[in-house]
């Protein structure tokens, strides 16, 4: 069952949509090394969405930035094996009533693999207000199949990740709860 993160933001009128892209970004490796029994190996995908797609999203685990995601971009990183958090920040000037970010207390076992989809969406609920939504959502391998044509883009700051690991607790039934933020 998924992991559902939602963070909702009204805005004015006035609110702008910048469409960017990623032309010289590669296309995710094919072949990804086989995490060892200490490691995870952890893909996250930001399937192409018109709500934010000039604006780059950045990604951390355990409060350490591993990557910065745009319109259609994908990364794949070996991390640690154990209890982690990972969040999605936007960079300054998208701070929505005081939240830019969600997290997600996740605890990744050693070689395995786990899938990350980053979701962004708006609807005009009237014609005075915007609202926006995005979504970390946690899915199966199939998923990242159909994502093959994401934008590549390696992860960096891997060696910091383990040592700020959070000591959370994890949701009892982690597929029957969402969380928000």
């Amino acid at each position: 069952m998924p992991i559902h993160l939602k963070m909702v933001g009204g805005l004015a009128v006035a609110a702008v949509l910048a469409f960017g892209s990623s032309a010289n970004a590669a296309p995710m490796p094919e072949q990804m090394p086989i995490p060892s029994d200490s490691q995870s190996l952890v893909y996250i995908f930001r399937p192409p969405a018109i709500a934010w797609a000039g604006r780059g999203s950045n990604f951390l685990i355990d409060g350490v930035k591993v990557v910065v995601l745009g319109y259609n971009g994908c990364t794949a990183m070996i991390v640690p094996s154990g209890r982690h958090k990972l969040e999605q920040k936007w960079p300054l000037g998208i701070i929505l009533g005081g939240r830019g970010s969600v997290s997600l207390p996740v605890e990744w076992e050693g070689g395995q693999s786990y899938y990350y989809t980053f979701n962004t969406s708006f609807s005009l609920p009237t014609y005075q207000m915007m609202e926006f939504e995005w979504e970390i959502h946690q899915v199966d391998r199939t998923y990242s199949e159909s994502a093959s044509k994401c934008r590549f883009t390696p992860p960096v700051n891997l060696p910091k990740i383990g040592a700020n690991a959070p000591e959370h607790p994890l949701p009892a039934q982690a597929s029957d709860e969402s969380a928000s933020r």
